[in-house]
C-alpha cells in the first residue's frame, strides 16, 4: 500500500508540473504577446516623434501649432523651466518659474525666455527677432508669444 500511495503522490506531482508548465507557457505566451504590443505601440510613438523634429527643423511654411511646439519645447529646456503639455491652454503663462544658467531667478522671464528663443533650433535658423515691448505687452501667456513670434513670420513672407 505505501508504493501506491507514493505513486498516487507522484502521479499528483507530475500532473501539478505539467499543469504549471502549461500555465508558464501559457502566461509567457501573454507576456510576449504584451511585450509585441508594447513594442509596436512604442515604434509608432518614435515614428511621430522623428515626424514632429522633422517639421520643428524644416523650412516650410511657419505654423502656430509648429511655432507652439518650439516654444513648448524651448520652455522645457530651461533650467526652472517646466514641460508644458502640447495640449496646454493658449492662456498659460510662458515665465513662470525660470532661472538663469547661474541659478538665479530672471526678473523680466518673458523677455529672457524671448531671448531664449530666439537662439532655439529653427527660430535660430529663421533669425527670428522679436522686439521687447511687443513680447512684454502681448507674450505673457502661450498664445501671445505665438502670435508675437506668427507676426515676424507674416511681416517676412
Amino acid at each position: 500500500m505505501p508504493k501506491r500511495a507514493a505513486d498516487k503522490r507522484r502521479g499528483r506531482a507530475n500532473k501539478q508540473k505539467k499543469r504549471s508548465k502549461k500555465a508558464l507557457a501559457k502566461d509567457l505566451h501573454a507576456h510576449a504577446a504584451q511585450l509585441e504590443a508594447t513594442g509596436v505601440s512604442m515604434m509608432l510613438r518614435a515614428h511621430r516623434l522623428r515626424t514632429r523634429a522633422v517639421d520643428l527643423t524644416s523650412s516650410g511654411p511657419m505654423t502656430s501649432a509648429i511655432a507652439k511646439d518650439i516654444v513648448l519645447h524651448a520652455a522645457a529646456s530651461l533650467p526652472g523651466g517646466k514641460p508644458y503639455n502640447p495640449a496646454t491652454p493658449n492662456s498659460t503663462k510662458v515665465d513662470g518659474g525660470l532661472i538663469n544658467s547661474s541659478g538665479a531667478s530672471v526678473p523680466d522671464g518673458i523677455w529672457y525666455f524671448a531671448q531664449v528663443c530666439m537662439t532655439y533650433g529653427r527660430f535660430d535658423t529663421d533669425k527670428l527677432v522679436l522686439w521687447p515691448e511687443d513680447v512684454r505687452a502681448n507674450g505673457k501667456t502661450l498664445g501671445g508669444f505665438v502670435n508675437c513670434i506668427m507676426n515676424f513670420y507674416r511681416s517676412k513672407s
